[in-house]
């Protein structure tokens, strides 16, 4: 999770109604919640659904999860390969609630619909596929074929027209 830097204007002007020079920005803060451990190869992407309730996650081994949070730990959820002294530092706990092929090649990126019904997905095989994400079922396929880009590396969905 990580923290915008927000200066508060109390800190901008002193109470005495004269100007003084804001504090220099801090770095976001960055608190660990979870551990990520299903996919078989490296994660190359991850992104929140619209509405922040799920987690798509995708990398080189060609598979798309689509996570949900849990209330604890069990043998589906995040970080239910690790240790007991791992756990203890577990905030978060979520499960696969879908698990789909995307394709053989790796996935470098998703992106959701607005409306969190879909998620898009491009690969190294230079393919956009769109999936129905509560189901996985792969609903539109479409090639993308440049000479000068050697695959697909980012997705926008309002970029996308069937």
């Amino acid at each position: 999770m990580v923290y915008p830097n927000i200066t508060p204007s109390s800190l901008v002007v002193a109470a005495s109604g004269d100007t003084v020079d804001p504090p220099v920005p801090r770095p976001p803060r960055v608190e660990y919640l979870a551990t990520l451990s299903r996919h078989s190869a490296p994660v190359n992407v991850v992104r929140f659904s619209p509405n922040g309730e799920l987690i798509a996650s995708a990398g080189d081994d060609g598979m798309i999860i689509i996570w949900a949070q849990s209330n604890s730990p069990s043998q589906n959820a995040y970080g239910s390969d690790l240790s007991a002294d791992d756990l203890q530092f577990e905030k978060e706990y979520w499960k696969p609630r879908t698990t789909f092929r995307c394709t053989t090649m790796q996935v470098y990126d998703l992106a959701w619909s607005p409306t969190g019904e879909y998620i898009i997905s491009g690969s190294t095989d230079n393919v956009a596929r769109i999936f129905f994400v509560s189901e996985g079922n792969h609903i539109h396929l479409s090639v993308y074929i440049d000479g000068i880009h050697p695959f697909l590396r980012e997705m926008r969905f309002r970029d996308c027209r069937t």
